[in-house]
Formats: C-alpha cells, sequence, structure tokens
C-alpha cells in the first residue's frame, strides 16, 4: 500500500512569522528582554543593549553578547520556531545557572522590532554574517522564511566593544519604529529591564545599556542595576537561601532605619516617624517557605516536586512621590514605571509582572 500521502507537514509561512512574532510581545521592551535572556541562555556573563534614537522612526539597536556564539548547527537550531533549550544535550551554562527559554521562539522578539535585521556570530572555530529581510512571497506562498548567510559589509555602531568579546552573537536590528516612546521611556528603560530579571540571583551576570539619543555621541555603557527604595519600606519580609544573591544583606542594612509616614494632624506635623520592621519568611506562624508538592507534568503523569519560596515583600511607607524620594532619592514613579507591584520570577525570568 502506498502511504507516501498519508503524512502532510504543516507550512510554515512568512505571514505565520510575522504574525506569531507581533503577537507574543506586548512592547519594545519585553521584546529586547526576550534577546538578553537568549544571551545569557548561550552562557554570557554579559549582554550589551545599545539603542540609537537620533531618528525614532528609524531607530537602531545592537545587542550581543560574550556567550558561546553559533556554528552552522547552532545556526540550524536557532532558525526553529520551537525548539527546548533546557533539554538541550550541550548546555553552555554552568551548573549554577537556570536556563531561562524553553519554547525556541526568544529569536521572534528580533522580528517583532525589525523586519530587517542582522545577525553576526563568531565562536572559536570562526565567525559567519547573517540577514533575515521579511518578505511576503506572492509568487510563491509556500516559501518558507529563512536567513541569508551575506557577506555584506556590516557597520556595526559598538564594533569596539563586539571586538573585545571573543566570541557571541550580535544582532542589528534596523529600521526599528521607536517614535511612540518619550523622554520618560527611555529614563525608565533600566529599570524596566532590570525587573526582568533577578539579577542578584544570576551569578554576576551583567545586561550594560547605551541610548544614544543625538549624533556623536560617545558609546558608553552603564550596567543595569536594580535600584529599589528600600528607605522608603516600613515593612520587609524576606528569604534568600539562594547563596549568590546579597539581597539578605542588603535588607540587613536596612535595620533601623526610620522613615516618615505623611500624616497631616500629628501634632501639627505633616509626619510622624517609623522604625522599618523586618522579619524572614521562617520567623512567622503558619508560613510554608519550602516543601513538596504534588503536580502533573505534560505527559500527564503525577509527580512530586520540591518547592522553595524565595525573595522579599516590602510596604511602602509613601507612594506620594515627594515624600516617598526625601525618605529614599531611589524612589521613582510614573506610567512607565511602577514599584508597586509584587513580582514573580521563574528560573530568574520575570514570569507576572503583577502578581
Amino acid at each position: 500500500m502506498n502511504r507516501k500521502n498519508d503524512k502532510m507537514d504543516f507550512s510554515f509561512g512568512w505571514l505565520a512569522l510575522k504574525l506569531l512574532g507581533k503577537s507574543l510581545y506586548s512592547n519594545a521592551w519585553s521584546a529586547i528582554s526576550e534577546l538578553v535572556a537568549n544571551g545569557f541562555d548561550a552562557g554570557a556573563k554579559n549582554v550589551y543593549v545599545y539603542i540609537d534614537i537620533t531618528k525614532k522612526n528609524d531607530a537602531v539597536i545592537e545587542l550581543f553578547d560574550d556567550g558561546i556564539g553559533m556554528d552552522n548547527a547552532g545556526i540550524a537550531t536557532y532558525v526553529k520556531v520551537g525548539f527546548n533549550k533546557r533539554i538541550a544535550a550541550d548546555k553552555p551554562t554552568d551548573v549554577n545557572y537556570l536556563t531561562m527559554g524553553r519554547k525556541g521562539i526568544g529569536k521572534l522578539a528580533a522580528l517583532y522590532l525589525s523586519e530587517n535585521y542582522y545577525l553576526v556570530t563568531k565562536t572559536s572555530e570562526g565567525k559567519s554574517n547573517w540577514q533575515m529581510i521579511y518578505q511576503e512571497n506572492s509568487s510563491d506562498e509556500d516559501e518558507r522564511p529563512f536567513l541569508s548567510k551575506t557577506e555584506d559589509e556590516i557597520d556595526i555602531h559598538c564594533k569596539d566593544k563586539w571586538n573585545s568579546c571573543p566570541t557571541g552573537t550580535l544582532l542589528q536590528m534596523n529600521h526599528v519604529n521607536l517614535t511612540g516612546l518619550g523622554d520618560a521611556a527611555f529614563d525608565a528603560l533600566s529599570k524596566k529591564l532590570s525587573n526582568f530579571f533577578a539579577l542578584d540571583s544570576m551569578n554576576g551576570r551583567k545586561i550594560h545599556l547605551c541610548v544614544n539619543d543625538r549624533n556623536n555621541k560617545t558609546i558608553a555603557f552603564k550596567a543595569v542595576e536594580k535600584e529599589i527604595a528600600f528607605k522608603n519600606m516600613a515593612f520587609i519580609d524576606y528569604n534568600s537561601k539562594d547563596k549568590n544573591s546579597n539581597i539578605p544583606e542588603i535588607i540587613e542594612s536596612n535595620i533601623g532605619n526610620t522613615i516618615k509616614f505623611p500624616f497631616n494632624k500629628l501634632n501639627g506635623k505633616q509626619y510622624y516617624e517609623h522604625t522599618v520592621k523586618i522579619e524572614d519568611f521562617e520567623s512567622i506562624e503558619n508560613i510554608e517557605s519550602h516543601g513538596t508538592i504534588s503536580c502533573t507534568n505534560i505527559n500527564g503523569e503525577t509527580v512530586e516536586k520540591n518547592y522553595a519560596l524565595t525573595g522579599w515583600i516590602g510596604l511602602h511607607g509613601s507612594i506620594d512621590s515627594k515624600q516617598a524620594t526625601q525618605n529614599d532619592p531611589l524612589f521613582s514613579r510614573n506610567k512607565f514605571y511602577n514599584p508597586i507591584q509584587l513580582r514573580l520570577y521563574v528560573r530568574n525570568k520575570l514570569a507576572v509582572e503583577n502578581f
């Protein structure tokens, strides 16, 4: 019996690729964070984000890392939409690093930002340049999307810093439209990026950011850091068994801080003083910060999983910007950045922004 026609492969065309990329990310910053996560999953200790907004309607974003880079086999994996990096045979990261990616869709973030981008990658064995140009082929609707190897001379803005990385991958995304983002959005970018990752638990991995908003500006990267207004906190609960995290030391250094609560009718004063209270989760009755839970995996099997509730929860003494910044100058709040959120991280990557 001829079984030739008993199997029909799905065809994944240009339009499907574009629609998938557009549906995955709500804004440019979330797409950039996904590309940063890809760099860390490639073994990078440093990921660099450069944004040239000299022309916001025709911006350039360069994002590169000092990871292991990709050979031809790596490129073949890169173009797959749907690839579980957590079960990959060759894991390029250290034993203390938790791989963030799982579904192999992070590369679509580049397409979300740009329909014309270059991918430059170098390993210990060599270097190659690739280009993606989005093109809906009306003459061949069955044509599948592809990267093209190119010999083009690519004008890399951050050439010196990129050349200092012995191995790694660079994405240059051209003709990016960022016209909807004003100065406040770019001022908040560093804070937003710091919130996408639990940087204090990532073995010293760093994100470096540079935004060029005028011609001939010197390219100078600044490390993205958590800027938490702990000195505006009235109460903090925390639990951290992560040996790589410095959060317990930071929190405990705030023991004894005195903050000012706004209160209009206290002996004619506009505030009263409050000493910050700090407790460990495990010191609170009925709080189980670790244990075992039964759950069902993707195969329908019931399995036992160990869990640990780590992190911290703080209560701001005031969310009035004037009063809060008097308590702690690090306090910042606007329509692009909200410090009043309970965020949930999985594998050191933001899973729920406002839990």
